[in-house]
């Protein structure tokens, strides 16, 4: 940028020779270097603020990766929590009905054993055998 300003300021220059050569061109190449010295520092700073808004969105978006990535976690991590406790009850049901298997055949091998010898045999327990 610096050297086309250069070409340019050298450009004017030859330009206010060609007008006069005179005070009016002097003037006229004074006035052209200011506004491209002020048109430089317009076009430098839009070119750092520029730079400041991606620098401030870069910050915002790191920042709002890792809220969104804290929020990821955290849901994995409540749903990981409710598998566990699905599972430990699952496994707490899947214990008490095999307990529960055990005792019918355990009631079912006396009551094979009852059958087998009919002196034990009580009004109750012949009841329970018809049914």
């Amino acid at each position: 940028m610096w050297t086309a300003l250069a070409l340019l300021f050298a450009r004017l220059k030859t330009r206010a020779k060609q007008i006069g050569g005179g005070a009016i061109g002097v003037a006229a190449l004074i006035v052209l270097a200011i506004v491209l010295v002020v048109g430089s520092i317009v076009w430098l700073k839009g070119v750092i603020v520029d730079g400041a808004i991606a620098g401030r969105d870069l910050a915002w978006t790191k920042t709002l990766t890792a809220a969104t990535d804290k929020a990821r976690n955290e849901e994995a991590a409540a749903r990981a929590q409710r598998e566990r406790a699905a599972n430990a009850e699952r496994d707490k049901a899947r214990a008490e009905a095999e307990a529960a298997v055990d005792q019918v055949r355990e009631l079912e091998q006396e009551l094979a054993a009852l059958k087998d010898n009919p002196v034990c045999y009580t009004p109750e327990i012949t009841r329970i055998l018809r049914k």
